[in-house]
């Protein structure tokens, strides 16, 4: 099989180019007139690749060399760094497609019985392949057999320009294999288009009508084969742009584009449609619902989904080969681990699968958390979930109880789960302090393991029949049985009485004489998968390990849309909060990270979290900072302390008449955001409002409100329930097509005049008060309250 790969495949270099030939180079004569390795200069470049280049050397010879006889100076030098043809045999790329189809004349409906199958796709490179001196390689192609592959990163790119043949291979109805990774991104396949469109299509419609010119130049006729790819162009460009869709049959036009291949339709007629059809594409842009942009968001998003890490444990145990080989699957790199050996991970997201007794120790030193759950959840679960008393108590208070009593441990698997008779061997081996669970013994007839994600059940399997544990071949349920156990799993998880973390594995099973109950709860990374779904326990693991903030949080709360009460559907959250670096950080010569900014995309949305070290965030509070006092009393709190509230009343002291300057200033650029685009955009207009509104307020009351909706019932401005619903109805970024900017103005300015008369009579304080208090506060979080946080 010829195989190669390019990473600038189409590539035509241009004259002024230093290049090195790669064969010795030949005169007239047939002897050598300069070596391989000698180094010309390109003097004509060629139209395609098919067609050679002149090159001139360094004494005036000029000779005519292929594409393949040549290389770029630069990447000479380099050697095999860069060279992505050297990694091609050892990583074995083309077992790393992910998916494959048919795109050209086939896949248009415009083949004939000799036509060729063009086989396009998408590779996913292992991670050390990217992150190595040698790079990724754009793109593999395997000449035999008419295929061409690109890498992940250089497809996505591609397909956010728009690129007609990217969109074509998302959108053929020929698809001869995919895999989970790349089934998501057909079912994203949407995101790409866009407006963009038309430009990147029109693009190509110009380059085949310059080779359409070209070739009646250079041969005295058109091709027309151009000239059919350039309709076909047209007509798939205007497709796009009214449908949302990309169209790559040709359906109906067929037969009109087969004639103009064969030459049956005359060059008047063709002319004609092609000027129609210029119209029609011009038209279609004006009408367009297509977005003016591709969503990058969503795109990079999955990207960073694919560019996964699977840190799983170095055991050859059934349920890791599951897990690895789903982890494949998936394109993921997998990595074994042994201990606590944390590998070099970089831009790349992590999941961890292992026993409990090392991957808390791994997650902590990447910076991740996992999910678990309390070790009282399950005693603390209402009676009709448990059918059995449950409590967390210690082997010591155990001693002093009547026996038997099934007793486990609440998180590590420090001693076998069983019913005791007799502890003094634990009490021995593990101390009277130690933490267990304890419930009188039942019967159980069957037992079910499920990995549970956002209260859904993913993927279940039985696992325990009559009190023995099933073999492998054992793990099948009746439909019924499978049914009853989701049905009950789920009602436990959407009680409201029930609190859990997102990804979760529960056992559920029958209490003979008794009907269904909780077993327990364990965490996804570190539990058996007996006979569950490994695609579906990936997806849970996805979510048991999330990224951690690196220092200890005073708190954290929704700013934004969300706070200010108008977000759009595809508003992203803004968290802010405060945060602790701890001593030996503050003091050292290392500068400390004051500040901690982190995009994380979560299904789809972005959250934007952005907090301060205490010292920076007191004294912004200690300035005319009106942001700052909206984070610490915002009612949306994803995190606190006790330190939050006394901080609370620590703000109230901060607040002075002088803030008016901070609302001032804002409104006033909010408004001119709202007045240099064309046409303006709803979300600007509301801040103006919002501001105007939360200064006069605070002014008036010395209290901190940022909800717009909340603010308005004092205000009663009668226009300001349309803007938001306007907003909370359209996009993020909504136009208003129709707006009384004129009128908008002169409330502008009449809100300004009521904020500055009610500055004036304010009894706010001139200057902030909580200096001292603010000042204890941190002195007591560095000397040893971040032991608390």
């Amino acid at each position: 099989m010829k195989s190669r790969v390019h990473n600038s495949p189409n590539l035509i270099y241009s004259v002024g180019t230093q290049v090195v030939s790669l064969k010795a180079v030949q005169g007239s004569h047939g002897k050598t007139v300069h070596p391989a390795g000698a180094v010309g200069v390109v003097v004509r470049s060629p139209v395609d690749r098919q067609h050679a280049y002149r090159v001139r050397f360094v004494d005036g010879f000029e000779a005519a060399l292929h594409h393949d006889n040549i290389m770029l100076l630069a990447e000479y030098k380099e050697g095999h760094i860069n060279d992505p043809n050297q990694v091609l045999p050892k990583h074995g790329l083309f077992d790393r497609v992910i998916y494959r189809c048919v795109v050209g004349s086939r896949a248009f409906g415009l083949d004939t019985e000799d036509s060729d199958y063009d086989r396009r796709g998408i590779y996913l490179p292992p991670a050390d392949l990217q992150w190595s001196l040698y790079g990724v390689p754009d793109q593999l192609e395997n000449d035999e057999r008419q295929e061409a592959y690109w890498e992940l990163q250089k497809f996505l790119i591609l397909a956010l320009k728009g690129n007609p043949n990217i969109l074509e291979c998302l959108y053929t109805p020929l698809v001869e294999h995919k895999t989970p990774l790349a089934e998501e991104l057909l079912g994203l396949r949407g995101i790409f288009l866009s407006k963009v469109v038309y430009q990147t299509y029109n693009g190509y419609v110009m380059s085949q009508f310059k080779r359409m010119q070209a070739h009646l130049r250079n041969h005295g006729e058109i091709r027309p084969k151009h000239v059919m790819h350039l309709i076909r162009l047209l007509l798939s460009g205007i497709h796009v742009l009214r449908e949302k869709h990309v169209q790559v049959d040709v359906g109906e036009h067929r037969e009109a584009l087969l004639a103009i291949k064969t030459g049956d339709m005359n060059w008047s007629e063709v002319e004609q449609w092609r000027l129609r059809l210029h119209e029609e594409f011009n038209q279609a842009l004006e009408q367009t619902e297509l977005p003016e942009r591709p969503d990058y968001e969503r795109a990079n998003a999955f990207l960073v989904r694919a560019r996964t890490t699977l840190l799983i444990s170095w055991r050859q145990s059934e349920d890791n080969q599951l897990i690895w080989r789903a982890a494949v699957e998936r394109g993921w790199s997998v990595e074994r681990i042994k201990g606590i050996h944390v590998p070099e991970i970089v831009e790349s997201r992590v999941v961890i699968y292992m026993e409990s007794m090392f991957a808390p120790t791994i997650a902590s030193r990447l910076g991740l958390e996992l999910t678990q759950l309390s070790d009282d959840w399950v005693p603390k679960l209402p009676e009709e979930f448990r059918l059995r008393d449950i409590r967390l108590t210690t082997l010591g208070d155990i001693a002093q109880t009547n026996l038997p009593l099934f007793l486990k441990p609440p998180n590590e698997k420090s001693f076998s789960a069983k019913v005791y008779d007799c502890i003094d061997s634990l009490l021995a081996d593990y101390g009277p302090t130690t933490p267990v669970l304890a419930a009188p013994p039942v019967s159980w007839s069957c037992e079910f393991r499920c990995f549970c994600l956002d209260g859904r059940v993913r993927t279940l399997s039985p696992y325990l029949r009559d009190g023995e544990l099933s073999s492998l071949e054992g793990f099948t349920a009746t439909a019924s049985e499978m049914e009853q156990v989701k049905h009950f799993t789920e009602r436990v998880l959407l009680d409201e009485r029930v609190e859990f973390p997102r990804a979760i594995v529960i056992d559920v099973g029958i209490i003979v004489g008794r009907g269904w109950a909780v077993v327990e709860a364990n965490p996804a990374w570190g539990s058996g998968i007996y006979g569950c779904d490994p695609n579906e326990v990936l997806n849970v693991l996805e979510k048991a390990t999330v990224t951690a903030h690196p220092y200890p949080l005073v708190f954290a709360t929704i700013s934004g849309s969300h706070l200010l009460g108008f977000p759009s559907s595809d508003s992203d959250f803004d968290l802010r909060g405060m945060h602790l670096l701890p001593l030996e950080e503050v003091v050292g010569l290392r500068a400390p990270k004051e500040t901690i900014e982190r995009n994380i995309v979560q299904d789809g949305l972005e959250i934007d979290l952005v907090t301060h070290d205490v010292k920076k965030f007191y004294l912004l509070m200690l300035q005319k900072n009106g942001l700052v006092l909206e984070q610490i009393f915002s009612p949306l709190v994803v995190h606190t302390t006790p330190e939050h509230a006394e901080l609370k009343e620590l703000a109230k002291g901060c607040i002075t008449r002088h803030h008016v300057h901070h609302y001032l200033g804002f409104a006033t650029t909010q408004w001119k955001l709202f007045r240099k685009e064309e046409p303006p955009r709803v979300k600007p207009l509301l801040y103006v409002y919002r501001v105007l509104l939360t200064g006069i307020h605070l002014m008036r009351t010395g209290e901190v409100e940022a909800n717009l909706l909340t603010l308005n019932e004092t205000a009663q401005l009668p226009y300001i329930d349309e803007l938001v619903e306007r907003k909370l109805s359209g996009a993020e970024k909504g136009r208003l097509d129709s707006v009384d900017v004129d009128f908008h103005e002169r409330e502008f300015e009449r809100l300004v005049n009521e904020m500055k008369t009610a500055a004036d009579e304010s009894t706010l304080s001139e200057r902030p008060s909580a200096k001292d208090g603010l000042s204890d506060l941190l002195v007591r979080l560095r000397t040893g309250g971040w032991k608390k946080l």
